[in-house]
């Protein structure tokens, strides 16, 4: 008979086994439910791991030859380094037997290998196919590397060059000079020009250019001017009517024979050549600054082999620059108000004004603001200025009167232009007996003053109401304070 205890025992034992087998099948339910309610996304993941694991065979049964590793060979045994480039080589030649030798460069570099390894390798192929491999496929390599700014690598496959029996060419020092160009390398630009010269290799024009370009860069306006006419000779002989230099090279040239103080020999190069607008006016514009009337001459006669009739700009400069040669600057103002045109730039205007001022020319003056009746403040305003200083204050009240004021006064009455023309204004215009319009400019300009006295009284009340009231909160707060340290204490 089973004692109670025993029973006690078996009962407890077989209700633990019954809890272990419900939680067991509580989980494997859950498993069931979250796989059920995942299934999509279960099979697309398994879908994709076959998918992969097929494209991988199938890649893995094409490879190359040459890439299964010989019986016995460990799959941890890797190339030794200095093998690299060799088999680099092979592993190009053995796909195609004519493969380029730029190729295997390029594969190289954007494989990282090192600028002695690739060097090695085309060693290695010049070496191995002497017939195929000429100077035109070294300079192919050499002007992809010069685009990639690679100075290293391309010197160190320069070097090995004599040992192969191949030497530099036009090309070759066309291509290191636009890399120099590019890297602002000037001593390597010069060093190359006289390697080139003790080789008696002559440069072609875009070797020249770059030459030039480099002696821009580094400030040497000897250099750029020797390769200037070098340039030039084979562009005259071409009889083009394109310009010899871009117009930003130009420019540069045109500033360092400033900077140099040999703008005048720079001109003399200039002649019979197509010059741009904007080149003239640049070196007109540094005539205008040194007061040069001679060598403005040379450039007006520059600037009309280009075109019959100049532009305002060119007028403009070519009026300020003859300041020393007055009669000379009398005939350019002539010739541009005797243009059937009545269009004048504020320039252009401005410039006649200025020299009319000087050679004290009224009716010069008066044809100009006739023919053009401008619309411009400062143009309206160089008016006003030369009839005050020519004492004409009629005109210039009614310059002011009928043009200017209508164009400058705003809505609140305020005058949007220079204070001591207003000024000048009231004593024309007292002068001449107007003494309405200086009324009216006094009652602005004391409607101006009160109303400025009036912000800056309200701008010092709220200042002084604000130090007031910081004094109070000031006082209290201190107030506080020593009420509570007498307290404590």
């Amino acid at each position: 008979m089973i004692s109670q205890m025993q029973l006690m025992k078996f009962t407890s034992g077989a209700d633990v086994k019954h809890t272990y087998m419900s939680t067991n099948v509580d989980l494997l339910r859950s498993i069931c439910d979250v796989i059920i309610a995942n299934r999509l996304e279960f099979f697309m993941f398994f879908s994709a791991v076959l998918v992969y694991f097929l494209l991988f065979c199938a890649r893995l049964s094409r490879r190359p030859a040459h890439f299964k590793e010989e019986p016995g060979v460990a799959q941890t045994q890797s190339p030794q380094p200095e093998k690299a480039p060799a088999e680099t080589l092979k592993i190009a030649s053995s796909e195609d037997d004519h493969a380029p030798l730029l190729q295997v460069v390029r594969s190289m570099r954007a494989s990282n290998h090192g600028a002695q390894s690739i060097v090695d390798a085309v060693l290695t192929s010049i070496q191995e196919h002497p017939q195929e491999c000429d100077m035109a496929i070294v300079n192919d390599i050499f002007d992809y590397l010069g685009g990639q700014l690679d100075s290293e690598l391309m010197e160190l496959i320069l070097g090995i060059l004599p040992g192969v029996g191949l030497q530099r060419n036009q090309q070759t020092y066309e291509i290191f000079l636009k890399m120099h160009v590019a890297t602002r390398d000037h001593l390597k630009i010069k060093g190359l020009v006289a390697e080139a010269h003790a080789e008696k290799v002559r440069f072609n024009a875009r070797a020249l250019f770059s030459i030039l370009k480099g002696s821009l860069q580094a400030g040497d306006f000897v250099m750029a001017l020797r390769y200037f006419k070098d340039l030039k000779a084979p562009w005259e002989c071409s009889a083009t009517a394109e310009p010899l230099l871009p117009q930003s090279v130009m420019m540069l040239l045109v500033e360092l024979a400033w900077k140099e103080q040999q703008l005048g020999q720079l001109v003399l190069e200039l002649q019979g050549m197509p010059l741009t607008e904007k080149t003239i006016d640049a070196i007109l514009a540094k005539c205008v600054e040194s007061q040069d009337s001679d060598m403005a001459t040379s450039v007006e006669a520059l600037a009309r082999a280009q075109r019959a009739l100049l532009p305002d700009s060119t007028y403009s400069l070519l009026i300020q620059a003859m300041a020393q040669s007055p009669l000379r600057a009398l005939g350019i103002v002539e010739e541009v108000m005797s243009r059937e045109s009545s269009g004048f730039s504020p320039d252009l205007a401005v410039s006649v004004i200025e020299f009319c001022k000087r050679v004290s020319e009224v009716t010069i003056v008066d044809r100009l603001f006739e023919r053009m009746k401008p619309k411009q403040v400062n143009v309206l305003g160089a008016f006003v200025w030369f009839y005050i200083g020519a004492e004409q204050f009629e005109k210039a009240c009614d310059v002011y009167e009928l043009d200017l004021r209508p164009l400058c006064c705003h809505a609140d009455g305020g005058a949007a232009f220079d204070p001591s023309l207003q000024e000048s204004i009231i004593d024309a215009a007292v002068v001449c007996g107007r003494s309405h319009l200086a009324e009216q400019w006094m009652t602005k300009s004391s409607s101006d003053r009160a109303g400025r006295m009036v912000i800056l009284s309200k701008v010092t009340l709220c200042i002084k109401q604000l130090i007031g009231r910081a004094c109070q909160a000031f006082e209290r707060w201190n107030a506080v304070v020593f009420y509570w340290v007498v307290l404590v204490l």
